[in-house]
């Protein structure tokens, strides 16, 4: 995710009542109800029915619904995407013309119509996590990822041996920062790949 930054003014260099495109995350308040829990088969194919996905609890329903609204907070906010997870919500939104005030108001409008629907005092935390796109960013691969969420949440809990962090690991008599399957470092049939910015279409 983006930096997160404190008070009114997030990113000091941008203005966050412009037209412009956000990764947005919201985190789940402590002790609310989680907004769902994991369905389907992790092992299943991309595109095959019943891989895996979030089933949504009430909340989580409540959740959806208010975004299927947002509309409502400000008709110059679009949502072109959402992954609804246990325990926090990642949204892909639009601002399509400047806002009359900004953005972090409209979020949190947003979270006080949630409040409402679920009869709750509060379901997010304060604040907000913000990754502020540019023209380079392929929205299909930002799709994918949201998609994916609960997949790749499903495959760590399936095999948590496969994922975890280590700070020093020495490959080779360097020393790197991981985090991943490291059993996939003893496979004995590795090969040395190269890559470069130059080799992406982006940059051809």
């Amino acid at each position: 995710m983006g930096k997160v930054w404190t008070g009114n003014c997030r990113a000091p260099w941008h203005d966050y009542k412009a037209r412009r495109i956000y990764h947005i995350t919201l985190k789940k308040y402590p002790g609310v109800a989680n907004f769902g829990c994991l369905a389907g088969d992790w092992r299943l194919p991309k595109g095959v029915f019943g891989r895996s996905y979030l089933k949504a609890s009430p909340l989580g329903n409540a959740i959806k619904s208010c975004l299927k609204n947002f509309s409502s907070v400000d008709p110059a906010i679009r949502v072109y995407q959402y992954a609804l997870m246990p325990d926090h919500l990642h949204i892909l939104l639009s601002v399509e013309s400047e806002l009359d005030d900004i953005l972090g108001r409209k979020l949190a409008a947003f979270k006080v119509m949630v409040n409402k629907s679920a009869n709750l005092e509060r379901v997010f935390e304060k604040g907000f996590n913000d990754q502020i796109l540019t023209a380079a960013r392929n929205l299909n691969v930002i799709y994918d990822y949201l998609r994916d969420n609960p997949y790749r949440l499903a495959v760590r809990i399936a095999n948590p041996g496969f994922f975890s962090r280590v700070n020093v690991m020495n490959v080779g008599g360097r020393n790197y920062a991981t985090y991943g399957n490291f059993q996939l470092l003893s496979n004995p049939f590795k090969e040395q790949v190269v890559i470069h910015r130059a080799d992406s279409p982006h940059h051809s």
